[in-house]
């Protein structure tokens, strides 16, 4: 052995060690940290009793069938505090009454009912702020403006016990509610006394009719803040995007290995999923133990069943995916750690050999090394904090929503577990595994080990460096000084004291919440978490006092004394397919399905579009969108323009006009208040300090080239001058008539103002906000058509229309896609399941019938490289969009870097490909099916069954289109106009859609030959995983698909399934490549359909260029056809 335990020496300065390094973290720690320790004077049951009573008192609702509590932050606030003034300073708020950074909140709700009642408590008890929801549709009297606010002072002065000295009213709005017309009225009161350190006290009082309906208190942080800290977190988050690069090379590796090994038979998969399984149940059963904290968040217009539903299939993905990822990681590992370091103990023997020196001392190492971690923390944070002025938020020690779930105790072992294992064997165990089999005895092998834990230790570090704190390396510095030893250790000793250590420390600092009160469950969780820590320790000494001494690892236990594996049992073979061979009237089958379907591509009606045509290029709206600026008197030279396309969703407008039967509205409205589609054009400054970065234009154009509407976006700091409610109603509506609007024709209906703090100058802006309502166009259902027009001070910095739907529509469409993303996620999981524990059952149980290969390490580096390049094209034409998502609190330079870093990482895709590619050649070879054609007349075969299968598909997709409209017409496609070169668009993105879609249905395919024996079976197998396929798409379109012919529609979905078998059993059964030919020739009869309906330059040039591109892989794929049959023979 290279390290030997048979001393007592090591033993003892192992445990000073320990002692020490814990007396260290123990004293330092709350020095070093910003804790926060918060007096706690209620329970969740203490919590809803007062919120009971303060709701009796005042009238409040209470008859909600069930009650949610939960625990909350003010984080926004508190980073405010802890920036700009400290821990000290959120320490002094916590302790005062001026704000509360924390809060209970309790809700009492029913199912179904828009109707709740919510109150929020202060941790010593003080109601803070009430909420009484009403539904838009519940009618109150309606009171004077004076009236509304004197009862709001009575809230302020009776309810919540705050004096009218110390308060000012600030800001007054209204709102009046469709469907009722209650018109309830909001109050702003600001304190005159007080401010946490630049951020104004607010208290917003709001009267629903004529009753008081909700109370809140807020701290207004400042923007010029807001915005300064998203531009340090965004050099956080890019270093830890660098690393994350780092960390997916790692995990792809892992795969490689997983690959490469399985083939040798090598891997210990039993017992990687055994420790996976374990970790995957943890987490379900923390996820599961929380779920009771999600009713706070719960939507009352869903189903509570659902809901529920919802929240357990999270926590059962979370565990699948953490007991997946635990596994294959732990497999990749420690197969290469076996063969890596033979000398150290097996992982596999761990248990067994828990009585040795050697597995003891590495357990023993691993507590101290836990110690050592939390007093190296201790002590870097206490002087990087105190002499270089580094900061690390403050935290809360307490945990009061864990302590309100049965066993709080359960999601510090869950995650500590995850992470002390997975995060050592993917981070050090396999890059230092492999590296040390590629260096083996080279020359210099100290140095090359050296360098490998450092460069582990840089990914380790600053994968964590989006963590909170500041300056942005400061997190990954500190973790990377510490991950060197754990590295060092691992090469020297092996992964158990790293990874007992990991876990250890976790487990500390995700349980410090347990040591935060004395009542029974803080003591019970305690008690736990201790017990779950001494776990290793008393394996350890239970052994060592079986055997009254520890004794010396065997040879057996060793990594390279583990029994070779069992070599695999003989698979059987699947049954074979009989490849068709193609008859004469198969092929006039196929050409006449081939030439059905080029007429019906070509001839069928152009669909209609809905709104302005698309006849626009990007140089028109962008000169279109420089003019809209001057004639503001804005020179737009000063400017940097960003422009993009953007399209609505509109799937809930078109629910609503569906329901509704009043689809004619979609077209009358679509260039005014709901244009499906338009181009935003923004004016931006991407340099210079940040604070000059937050004023931009923002024009949104039509696809025809004209002006829907512009907008000003300044910062809070920008000066204007304040102008009273009724100067800004006037200035208001003569901003209606410049824009075109009907003025005499809106109604007025909700008035908003706030204010805009300027904190260097000590002023505030008055914001003011009208929004109308166009009586001149009458929608169903209490939806209104909207104008609103928004101030920032006296300049009207907007003017937009828009459509508000009914809150009763709203609610129940809520319930009707919660159902829908319910049935299709339950759908596409079936189908997921269904197909991978195919390739599973069918990999260790059919034996290949072919060994021929397309690809060799040639062809595949070329092909991966060409699709490679195909993708950064695309990205780079793509470009423009791209510019168009900037964010201004992000310095311009990092936006660029993180950008161009993330369309790197994009090729990770590449990997997906041939991940996809090797399953899909694994299971045809067991299929027996060949890549191509044999014979002389090969490839006018594949050719034949290719033009066959797309007829087919073309066809019938043809006719269902003949047959069947869409209620409401669809947008106009504007996103390949988004590219440098908008007609490469499509031949860009044709490389990876052909190939990822051909791989997955050739993988289902096969699945369903290989899993069913017989033809019947094979027949039942695809119509489930069809009729599971077809829900998603059928779901998501139900209510917009009419027909007139429902009769003949309903005979071609029939005939659809014996159509189908016939061309998979007559073409598809032939080769691989005719698959691939039918994909070519899919796509070409689209473009020649898509080429006669072109109505610009642009569409015609795009579709001319896929047609060639389609062709040239049509010639490529003839010539790979003619090598192949050339190398066969």
């Amino acid at each position: 052995m290279t390290a030997s335990w048979s001393t007592r020496r090591v033993a003892v300065a192992l445990v000073v060690a320990l002692v020490a390094c814990a007396a260290v973290a123990v004293v330092v720690f709350p020095r070093a940290m910003p804790i926060v320790a918060l007096e706690q004077n209620l329970t969740p049951a203490l919590a809803r009793a007062v919120a009971d009573s303060f709701a009796a008192a005042h009238g409040l609702p209470r008859d909600g069938r069930r009650t949610a509590v939960r625990f909350e932050g003010d984080d926004d606030v508190q980073t405010y505090l802890d920036f700009e003034g400290g821990a000290d300073t959120v320490r002094s708020v916590v302790a005062g009454r001026d704000h509360a950074l924390f809060r209970w909140g309790v809700r009492r709700f029913t199912p179904g009912d828009a109707h709740e009642t919510r109150v929020a408590l202060a941790p010593d008890g003080r109601v803070l702020g009430f909420e009484r929801r009403l539904a838009d549709s519940t009618r109150r009297p309606a009171l004077s403006a004076d009236s509304a606010r004197r009862l709001a002072e009575v809230v302020r002065t009776e309810w919540l016990r705050e004096g009218s000295d110390r308060w000012r009213l600030a800001a007054s709005s209204y709102d009046t509610k469709a469907g009722s017309a209650r018109v309830d009225r909001t109050f702003t009161f600001e304190r005159a006394d007080r401010r946490l350190i630049a951020a104004p006290l607010r208290l917003v009082i709001t009267i629903g009719g004529d009753v008081p309906t909700a109370a809140r208190r807020t701290a207004a942080v400042p923007e010029a803040f807001e915005r300064r800290y998203r531009e340090m977190r965004s050099a956080n988050n890019q270093l830890s995007t660098i690393a994350g690069a780092g960390a997916l090379l790692l995990m792809i590796g892992a795969l490689l290995v997983l690959r490469h090994f399985a083939r040798t038979g090598e891997i210990r998969w039993r017992e990687s999923w055994i420790v996976g399984g374990v970790a995957g149940l943890l987490a379900l059963a923390a996820g599961v133990n929380q779920l009771p904290l999600a009713w706070f968040d719960y939507d009352t217009a869903t189903s509570a069943g659902l809901a529920q539903a919802s929240w357990v299939a999270v926590a059962v993905f979370a565990g699948l995916i953490t007991a997946l990822q635990l596994a294959l990681t732990l497999a990749a590992a420690e197969v290469v750690s076996r063969r890596a370091f033979p000398q150290q103990v097996s992982w596999w023997r761990w248990w067994a050999a828990r009585g040795t020196r050697q597995v003891a001392g590495r357990v023993l190492t691993g507590y101290a090394l836990a110690a050592f971690g939390l007093a190296y923390v201790a002590l870097f944070y206490l002087v990087t904090r105190r002499v270089f002025g580094w900061w690390v938020p403050t935290e809360l020690v307490d945990s009061p929503n864990l302590m309100a779930t049965r066993a709080p105790w359960l999601a510090a072992i869950a995650v500590s577990l995850e992470a002390g294992v997975w995060e050592e064997a993917l981070f050090r165990v396999l890059p230092l595994s492999l590296l040390s089999l590629w260096v083996g005895n080279r020359p210099g092998r100290t140095r090359w080990m050296a360098l490998g834990v450092v460069v582990t230790a840089l990914v380790f570090g600053f994968a964590h460096a989006n963590y909170q704190s500041w300056p942005a390396y400061s997190r990954g510095v500190e973790i990377f000084l510490d991950a060197c030893l754990w590295g060092a250790l691992v090469v020297w000793l092996g992964p158990l004291a790293t990874m007992v250590g990991h876990f250890l420390y976790d487990l500390v600092l995700f349980g410090l919440f347990a040591a935060a009160g004395t009542e029974p469950a803080y003591r019970v969780s305690a008690a736990i978490i201790a017990l779950v820590a001494l776990a290793p320790a008393l394996a350890v000494g239970w052994k060592w006092w079986q055997q009254r001494g520890l004794v010396e690892v065997s040879d057996a236990d060793l990594a390279g004394g583990m029994a070779a594996p069992e070599p695999p049992p003989a698979l059987e073979a699947a049954p074979a397919i009989s490849l068709t061979a193609m008859s004469p009237r198969a092929r006039w089958m196929a050409l006449l399905l081939g030439a059905t379907g080029f007429v019906l591509s070509v001839a069928g009606s152009r669909s209609p579009t809905l709104g302005a045509a698309a006849t626009a290029s990007r140089s028109r709206v962008l000169a279109v969108a420089d003019s809209a600026l001057a004639a503001r008197g804005i020179n737009a030279g000063d400017w940097t323009r960003l422009a993009r396309t953007n399209e609505e969703s509109f799937s809930d407008w078109r629910r609503f006009l569906v329901e509704h039967r009043a689809e004619p509205m979609a077209a009358t409205l679509s260039t005014s208040y709901k244009p499906p589609s338009w181009w935003i054009v923004r004016f931006v400054r991407p340099h210079g300090p940040v604070e000059q970065r937050a004023e931009e234009w923002r024009v949104r154009v039509l696809p025809d080239g004209r002006v829907l509407d512009v907008r000003h976006v300044l910062p809070d700091a920008a000066w204007r001058d304040s102008v009273s409610v009724d100067s800004a109603r006037a200035a208001a509506r003569t901003a209606l008539r410049a824009a075109g609007i009907d003025v005499p024709m809106l109604m007025e209906s909700r008035q908003t103002s706030d204010r805009k703090a300027d904190v260097k100058r000590a002023r505030q802006r008055v914001d003011i906000a009208f929004t109308y309502s166009d009586t001149t166009v009458h929608l169903p259902g209490d939806a209104l058509a909207r104008v609103r027009v928004e101030f920032a001070g006296s300049e009207v910095v907007l003017v937009r229309r828009s459509v508000e739907l009914p809150e009763s529509f709203r609610r129940a469409d809520t319930k009707r896609e919660t159902k829908r993303i319910m049935v299709i996620g339950g759908c596409v999981l079936a189908v997921v399941l269904l197909v991978v524990g195919g390739i599973f059952w069918t990999r260790n149980r059919r034996a290949a019938r072919r060994h021929d290969h397309l690809f060799n390490r040639r062809r595949a580096v070329v092909t991966l490289a060409a699709l490679g390049a195909l993708q950064l094209l695309s990205a780079a034409n793509n470009w423009p969009a791209t510019l168009a998502g900037y964010d201004t609190a992000h310095p311009w330079s990092r936006f660029l870097a993180g950008e161009a870093l993330q369309t790197v990482m994009s090729l990770v895709l590449l990997g997906l490909v041939a991940a996809l590619w090797m399953v899909f050649d694994g299971l045809r070879r067991r299929v027996g099916m060949p890549l191509f054609a044999e014979g002389e007349d090969s490839w006018r075969l594949t050719a034949t069954a290719g033009l066959g299968l797309a007829g087919a598909q073309a066809t019938v997709g043809g006719l269902v289109a003949l047959l069947t409209g869409r209620r409401i017409p669809g947008a106009p496609s504007l996103d390949s106009l988004d590219g440098v070169v908008p007609q490469l668009d499509g031949v860009l993105d044709l490389g990876q859609s052909f190939f990822i879609g051909v791989l997955l249905l050739g993988i289902v395919a096969f699945v369903i030959l290989l899993a069913a024996r017989s033809t019947a079976r094979r027949l039942l197998l695809t119509i489930l995983l069809g009729a599971l396929a077809s829900v998603a798409p059928g779901v998501m379109v139900q209510g917009e698909i009419t027909s007139s012919h429902p009769v003949l529609l309903t005979v071609l979905a029939v005939s659809t399934l014996p159509l189908a078998y016939l061309a998979l059993r007559t073409w598809a059964a032939t080769n691989v490549a005719a698959w691939m030919i039918a994909s070519l020739v899919a796509t070409a009869m689209h473009e020649c359909g898509a080429l006669v309906r072109a109505t610009t330059a642009t569409a015609q040039f795009s579709a001319i260029a896929t047609l060639t591109t389609c062709a040239g892989l049509f010639v490529l794929m003839r010539r790979l056809s003619t090598r192949w049959r050339e190398a066969s023979s």
